[in-house]
């Protein structure tokens, strides 16, 4: 998910456009136009990425799921030792 943000200084007067990026596979809870969010990130080539973020308009928590390391390291072993297995049975016949 990519968008905007406008960031304010104390007088109301636009400082500058923040790019923002948040990356996974799923994504929970919304942000529309004109709401007012606060996020935390790391700057990476003038984009924001962030992970979560908190949308003051409404309330809601907005984050991205993503699959973990372990999880698809398992998976990972399960398919070679499938792979394995089917290579063994097909030779000893």
């Amino acid at each position: 998910m990519n968008f905007r943000v406008e960031e304010y200084d104390d007088a109301g007067a636009r400082v500058k456009l923040v790019p923002i990026e948040m990356r996974g596979i799923i994504f929970e809870g919304s942000v529309a136009n004109g709401d007012r969010v606060r996020a935390s990130g790391r700057m990476r080539s003038g984009t924001l990425r962030v992970k979560k973020l908190h949308n003051l308009t409404t309330g809601a928590d907005v984050s991205a799921k993503q699959f973990s390391r372990i999880g698809c390291a398992i998976f990972l072993a399960f398919v070679v030792c499938v792979v394995v297995v089917l290579i063994v049975t097909s030779r000893m016949r």
